[in-house]
């Protein structure tokens, strides 16, 4: 019986050892939870920066678009005033030419 308990003792001994083995680290765990804790802060704060980007990206492919389709109804209006111009141009010549006939004739 008393060998019995001295064996439970010391495993109990063995046991506590270990444990306060574990005690002697948390400081060691705590100070790579804290490094852990600020990485995830920083990851944190830049992926909202990224999200911030990524949204600034968006409104400036909206802008974009909103340009491109500005400078595709100027380019129409250009191509129909052009087409305008060059009407009126053969219309002068028409009306030139009429002219020139009619004072050919008296």
């Amino acid at each position: 019986r008393a060998s019995q308990l001295a064996a439970q003792l010391a495993a109990a001994e063995h046991e506590v050892w270990g444990l306060q083995a574990q005690v002697a680290r948390l400081p060691e765990y705590e100070a790579q939870l804290d490094t852990v804790a600020q990485q995830l802060g920083a990851a944190e704060q830049q992926c909202q920066q990224l999200m911030e980007q990524v949204s600034e990206l968006e409104r400036l492919r909206q802008s974009l678009a909103a340009a491109h389709q500005a400078a595709d109804l100027h380019q129409q209006r250009t191509e129909a005033l052009a087409a305008e111009l060059h009407h009126t141009k053969q219309q002068l010549e028409q009306l030139q030419a009429e002219q020139a006939a009619q004072a050919q004739q008296q």
